[in-house]
C-alpha cells in the first residue's frame, strides 16, 4: 500500500486499485477507463465538498479494487439526519448534474461519453445495496421513520435481500442472453461485498 500524507488526511492507494484500473483498461478501453475514473473521482468530490461545508473532516482517502472510500474521524450518525442524507447523497447528485449537463449540451461524442461514464457510477451507486450510496440513504431512513430495533432488522433484510437478488439477477441475465464479462464481475464483486460488509 502507498499513503501520502496530505495535512491530518491520508492518501492510501491499495494495490487492488492498481489491478483494477488495469483490468479496466484492458478489456474496455482506455478512453472509458479513464472517463471511468473521472466520474469516480468527481462522485467522491461531491461526498468531500459536503463534508468540508459541514467541517467534518476525513481521516483517510482509500483508492482500492472497488474503488474509493473515504474513511471519517467521527462517527457518521453524529450528523443530523438532513447534513447525513446530503453527504450520501451528493456523490451520486454530483454524476447525474455533469450526466443532465453533457446531454443538454451535448459537444462532441467524446464528451458525450464521459456524460454516460457518470451516468452509469451514478446510477450504480444509488442501487440500494447496504454499501453503496442508495443502500446507505434506505439505513439512514430506517433509522428516522422506526425504532432503533426495528431498523436494525430492516438493515439485516436489506443485507440478505442484496445477497439474494444479486445471484438472481446473475441468472437472469445470462438466460436473456447478455455475455458481458464486466456485468457479471461487477455481480461477483456485489455477491462477495453484500456478505463482508
Amino acid at each position: 500500500m502507498i499513503e501520502i500524507s496530505l495535512g491530518r488526511m491520508k492518501l492510501c492507494f491499495r494495490f487492488s486499485f492498481f489491478a483494477a484500473v488495469s483490468l479496466l483498461i484492458l478489456c474496455s478501453g482506455s478512453r472509458y477507463a479513464v472517463y471511468s475514473f473521472y466520474a469516480c473521482l468527481l462522485h467522491e468530490s461531491g461526498h468531500l465538498a459536503v463534508m468540508l461545508l459541514f467541517g467534518q473532516p476525513v481521516k483517510r482517502l482509500v483508492f482500492y479494487g472497488a474503488g474509493i472510500k473515504i474513511i471519517r474521524f467521527r462517527n457518521d450518525f453524529l450528523n443530523s439526519f438532513g447534513r447525513e442524507m446530503l453527504i450520501v447523497g451528493s456523490g451520486c447528485a454530483v454524476n447525474l448534474i455533469i450526466y443532465a449537463l453533457t446531454a443538454i449540451f451535448p459537444c462532441s461524442e467524446e464528451i458525450a461519453y464521459f456524460g454516460f461514464a457518470n451516468l452509469a457510477v451514478g446510477m450504480f451507486n444509488a442501487l440500494p445495496m447496504s454499501f453503496l450510496d442508495g443502500g446507505k440513504i434506505l439505513v439512514l431512513l430506517f433509522f428516522k421513520l422506526f425504532e432503533y430495533d426495528t431498523a436494525i432488522r430492516l438493515e439485516k433484510m436489506l443485507k440478505w435481500a442484496n445477497a439474494v437478488t444479486v445471484p438472481a439477477a446473475a441468472v437472469i441475465l445470462f438466460i436473456v442472453g447478455l455475455r458481458n464479462f464486466t456485468v457479471y464481475v461487477t455481480l461477483i464483486f456485489l455477491l462477495f461485498t453484500s456478505f463482508m460488509m
